[in-house]
């Protein structure tokens, strides 16, 4: 009769031992220190990214960490139940093995039962490895969960500082467009409004406030830089108004010296108190920024004068209704003039009636000097 032996059943109890005490807790062994180093940095990336999380969008980035980070945890909890469970049927299975080790010792019969007992330790050693094997799986799955929600977290932390760089911008930006409003405003309180609408344009003090009004309400809707160009527009508005409200009335003062002179001149000259009035002119809002009219009656009857002075102080003079027999009085009259105000106004004769017919020689003559006189006094004064 034949059958297994001692040697036998003692190869299968060598390889129960082997199997269950090996390959598969060693890589049991090295997923556990992945792990435990995957949770180390997650825990880290975590409470940095709790700290940050007060914006909708950031939480929603932290709460999948969080799922992730549970899944990982629960993985991990079930791989040490099952790997503890599995070190329990290890140890049980050494002390079978070594009982039945020790019952064979000194046996040489054929050993039937033995083996089959042996056999049995093999097959639980395999499914130890298995068990074993599974443990490790879900501590890897575990890692990779406990990864994921590492990156989870840390995208939380960029965005969050992302967002408050971006409010930090954004606050910067505000405030830097408030002040370029305030500063327009300021300088716009400086100027009289009465003054630039008078003596400038109303339109265009119209369209200014129509364009600060526009970057005011740029600012409201946040649109900065818009508010910022616009407010910059509307300074450049207001400073040209300015400007030209300052020049108007500059030249309406020296218009108005030179309108006094000729008046001061036609009075030393004996002609009547004359009508003064004035034009407007095209395209010019206030009648006063128009031409002047001066019209004076001879009170020798020696010819009537009229002169239009525009803002610029150019006088056209025209004469008008002169006697038979008085064109040399009033061409006299005329020249006079033109000597009294010679320092203030350069008098361009547009029409001498019939004054024209005396001398003709001798008036162009006086008024080609004049016109020479009037050149030179222009380029001293440049």
């Amino acid at each position: 009769m034949s059958g297994p032996k001692k040697g036998d059943v003692q190869l299968k109890l060598n390889r129960a031992l082997d199997i269950s005490s090996k390959s598969a807790k060693s890589k049991w062994d090295n997923a556990h220190r992945l792990n435990t180093t995957d949770g180390d940095a997650t825990d880290v990336a975590r409470s940095n990214a709790s700290r940050k999380n007060n914006d909708a969008e950031v939480r929603n980035v932290f709460n999948e960490g969080e799922r992730l980070y549970r899944e990982a945890e629960r993985l991990k909890n079930e791989a040490e139940n099952v790997y503890r469970e599995v070190s329990l049927r290890t140890e049980t299975l050494k002390q079978n093995v070594a009982a039945l080790a020790s019952k064979i010792a000194n046996n040489e019969h054929y050993l039937h039962a033995e083996d089959s007992q042996a056999a049995g330790h093999v097959r639980e050693a395999e499914s130890i490895e298995r068990e074993t094997q599974r443990a490790t799986n879900l501590l890897r799955q575990s890692s990779e969960q406990l990864r994921q929600a590492k990156t989870a977290f840390e995208q939380s932390v960029i965005i969050a500082d992302e967002k408050e760089e971006a409010r930090r911008q954004f606050e910067v930006k505000r405030t830097a467009t408030v002040n370029a409003l305030q500063s327009v405003r300021d300088e716009v309180a400086s100027f009289d409004a009465t003054f630039l609408g008078e003596w400038g344009s109303n339109a265009g003090l119209a369209e200014a406030n129509r364009t600060l009004h526009s970057a005011t309400s740029e600012l409201q809707a946040e649109q900065f830089d818009a508010s910022q160009a616009l407010s910059v527009k509307a300074s450049e508005q207001f400073r040209r108004l300015y400007e030209q409200a300052m020049d108007n009335k500059k030249r309406f003062d020296g218009r108005e010296m030179i309108a006094d002179a000729i008046i001061a001149a036609l009075d030393d000259l004996q002609y009547d108190a004359p009508d003064t009035n004035y034009e407007p002119a095209d395209g010019v809002e206030n009648t006063m920024l128009g031409n002047i009219t001066i019209f004076a009656k001879s009170k020798g009857n020696i010819g009537d004068i009229r002169l239009a002075i525009d803002l610029g102080g150019k006088v056209d003079l025209e004469v008008a209704d002169i006697p038979d027999g008085k064109e040399a009085e009033c061409h006299r009259a005329i020249t006079s003039l033109q000597s009294k105000v010679t320092d203030i106004a350069d008098l361009q004769i547009t029409d001498w009636g019939r004054a024209a017919n005396y001398r003709p020689e001798e008036r162009r003559g006086i008024t080609k000097q004049k016109v020479q006189v009037q050149e030179q006094i222009k380029q001293r004064g440049t």
